[in-house]
């Protein structure tokens, strides 16, 4: 059996008060009792304790209650020795010790102007014997209760007045390993709710839905942010796919509009405007270009032709490449238009002098137009073939 000596706080209620003509009071509260008690540990477990009728009425024990200092609140040193007593005692309990085999009752006398205050108006209506045991952990059953463990030899130290006799704010004790202080069935119900309250918080996760925070079980949680993320990825998936028949009927769109275009179309008709152009081209850079450079000329695109027309006839030389069609077109009508302007005002001087008769102009244009046919007949036979 081991047996272990600790230090135990007790609670009890003063009632019945007496005013002494010195101002001092006087009462006869019951300060201990028989029965299981509730210890609240330096832990926070609680542990229920019998004190049994065998150790709470010993004789041995009760003779201790005799004239006990009473302190107003529980002395932060615990227990009062000779050191102390002048620091801490309010009062005393009196000689007179009685019980009725359960409840034990003493006498008590505060003369402490402070403490009868605080009895009086501030609330304190409670006792609490401060007293060392020695503990047996050794559980069993009394009148159909369970318990843990057995107090023996008791001897009290001390009455405090406190505001509450259990374990709180007003009891500023400072416990070793083995105290405690007793506390009731009301405190350790509220206790184990707040236990509980705690321990589910701590279980609890929070998740953002619709920007509204909602708390959850963990594997609540877990299971909405794996389907929010399948959701999610669904949605990428369908925006794809959605982004694809898009494209799908923009393409089909223009397929079936340049569909409807061909059917309007006149090949035959393409093929000679498109022939006209290229003769128009070349029969106005024959007189440009040399007769090497016209060779090559009719192998290349029309923007090549007018880029190899330009560079040869623009003194300041400039770069071409990043110039825009519609630049191309107009630079080099004006160039050509200039060229023809000036070769023809030459010849007319050369051949002519300053006149040049209508008949002149009638032959001139007619060989023009004879070498616009034959330009036009080659490029015809080029894009039938």
């Amino acid at each position: 059996m081991i047996m272990t000596k600790v230090t135990r706080f007790d609670t009890a209620t003063i009632n019945d008060t007496i005013i002494t003509d010195e101002g001092y009071l006087k009462t006869t509260p019951i300060v201990t009792k028989v029965g299981i008690f509730n210890y609240i540990m330096p832990d926070g477990s609680i542990k229920r304790e019998l004190r049994s009728a065998e150790e709470v009425l010993k004789n041995d024990s009760l003779e201790t209650l005799k004239l006990v200092p009473v302190t107003n609140g529980h002395p932060p040193t615990k227990l009062i020795n000779s050191k102390t007593a002048k620091k801490y005692t309010s009062g005393h309990l009196g000689e007179k010790i009685t019980h009725d085999n359960k409840n034990v009752k003493a006498t008590m006398l505060i003369t402490d102007e402070d403490t009868i205050r605080d009895i009086q108006e501030n609330g304190k209506k409670q006792i609490s014997m401060g007293y060392i045991a020695d503990v047996v952990d050794e559980p069993g059953m009394w009148n159909g209760q369970p318990y843990d463990s057995l107090q023996k030899n008791i001897i009290y130290n001390h009455a405090a007045i406190v505001m509450q006799g259990r374990a709180g704010k007003d009891v500023a004790i400072k416990l070793d390993e083995g105290d405690a202080i007793q506390t009731d069935e009301e405190f350790i119900i509220n206790q184990s709710k707040k236990e509980d309250k705690v321990m589910s918080d701590s279980k609890m996760k929070s998740i953002i839905l619709d920007g509204i925070e909602y708390n959850a079980a963990p594997e609540v949680i877990n299971a909405l942010t794996k389907a929010d993320s399948k959701s999610k990825e669904l949605l990428e998936v369908k925006n794809g796919l959605q982004s694809k028949v898009d494209g799908l009927t923009a393409k089909n769109d223009s397929l079936s509009q340049e569909n409807e275009e061909l059917k309007t179309r006149d090949p035959e008709k393409e093929i000679v405007a498109a022939a006209k152009t290229r003769i128009s081209l070349l029969s106005a850079v024959k007189d440009i270009l040399n007769d090497e450079e016209f060779k090559t000329a009719q192998d290349l695109s029309e923007r090549e032709i007018k880029e190899t027309v330009l560079n040869k006839v623009i003194k300041n030389k400039i770069s071409l490449d990043d110039k825009s069609m519609d630049y191309i077109d107009a630079r080099f009508d004006a160039e050509v238009e200039k060229v023809g302007e000036a070769k023809f005002a030459k010849t007319r001087k050369l051949v002519h002098g300053d006149s040049i008769t209508g008949d002149q102009k009638d032959k001139g244009a007619a060989a023009y137009q004879n070498m616009c046919d034959r330009l036009y007949n080659t490029e015809i036979k080029k894009a039938v073939n």
